[in-house]
């Protein structure tokens, strides 16, 4: 009886041994399954070029980050176009013209006809000033792609470099037609009509590029208050030439509101205060320069053409004193200087210039 109760026990002793094996077993072979399924995902992924993903680093123009993601990738896919085309990008983006260009030669080596190619390496060219390079490389991407705006932007960017003013103004109005959002088009169209001193029409063509950026859904907003600042300097400048003295105070008052250390824009204030005669104005643009950055000769020496202008003689001669201190290259300024040729034959200003 005992022994056949000790054998009970080692049968269910070992039924349970060989149960738990079993159990163990397929925890093991799940594990390992898991594992290898996380592995070759991960070496797959490896493989995929994450092209949204550096789209959107584009579009917050965060330009070196996109270049490390890139880079990343093509450790093991050193010859993917896509990628290859993408880096180009950031790097001219982030004006390493240079560097782009080495990327671009890659991709035509091994693809002359790569459109996206053809045009990033027109758009560095034109960057560094080659136009007649930039403007071959166009006409190469637009015989692959002759209905392209971004490449009719780079087109009639190498021929406004090279003063073809009328045959790049062609160009900008295509690639308007094709894309009416293509901003960069209209900027082009306003510095033709601004070298054309159509000064209307390039007017109405930096306020639509105004407008699309400032419809721009992408998140670098950086670059498009520097882009916004650019067209402001351009159209109140405009203004001034079209002797509308009040349109170009109101954008150079707006500057300054935003922004209270833009010298520039004190300067170009006080100077359409100049041109009206309110010199009293003028002044006070000045005195702001001067209270923020007290060794700015320029300052001084519009200041005393305004002190001469409102009969203050001893005044202007005094500020025209410390702008020569800080810079001699005034003294000639002041001896050609129309509104102070009465004060010429005065013997302080003599001996001041000697």
């Amino acid at each position: 009886m005992k022994s056949k109760f000790k054998k009970i026990i080692i049968i269910i002793y070992v039924s349970v041994s060989v149960v738990f094996i079993l159990v163990g077993g397929i925890f093991v072979l799940v594990k390992f399954k898991n594992y290898c399924q996380k592995t070759y995902k991960a070496e797959l992924s490896s493989d995929i070029y994450d092209s949204k993903g550096v789209d959107k680093l584009f579009d917050e123009g965060k330009y070196e980050e996109a270049i490390n993601k890139i880079d990343n990738f093509l450790k093991k896919n050193p010859n993917n176009t896509e990628a290859l085309d993408d880096k180009s990008y950031a790097l001219i983006s982030l004006d390493k013209n240079e560097e782009g260009i080495l990327v671009i030669n890659k991709i035509l080596n091994k693809d002359p006809e790569d459109g996206d190619a053809l045009n990033n390496i027109s758009w560095a060219y034109n960057n560094l000033e080659l136009y007649n390079i930039a403007d071959n490389y166009a006409d190469k991407a637009l015989k692959l792609y002759p209905n392209d705006e971004y490449i009719m932007v780079n087109k009639a960017n190498a021929l406004y470099g090279l003063k073809e003013y009328d045959d790049a103004l062609k160009y900008y109005d295509k690639a308007a037609e094709k894309n009416d959002k293509m901003e960069y088009a209209h900027w082009g169209q306003g510095l033709v009509y601004y070298h054309k001193k159509d000064y209307k029409k390039a007017i109405e063509c930096f306020l639509k590029y105004k407008q699309l950026i400032g419809k721009d859904d992408s998140s670098n907003k950086d670059d498009d208050k520097d882009d916004n600042k650019d067209a402001d300097k351009r159209i109140a400048d405009l203004y001034v030439k079209l002797n509308d003295y009040d349109n170009a105070a109101k954008i150079y008052q707006s500057e300054i509101e935003n922004d209270s250390k833009n010298y520039d824009a004190y300067y170009s204030l006080g100077d359409v205060y100049l041109k009206q005669k309110e010199y009293e104005k003028s002044i006070d643009c000045y005195n702001s320069i001067i209270n923020k950055a007290p060794d700015e000769a320029e300052a001084y020496y519009e200041k005393s053409i305004c002190l001469y202008q409102l009969g203050k003689k001893d005044d202007a001669i005094d500020n025209l004193k410390i702008a020569i201190n800080f810079d001699e290259e005034y003294i000639h300024d002041a001896i050609d200087e129309p509104m102070l040729d009465d004060l010429r034959s005065d013997p302080e200003f003599k001996n001041l210039i000697k």
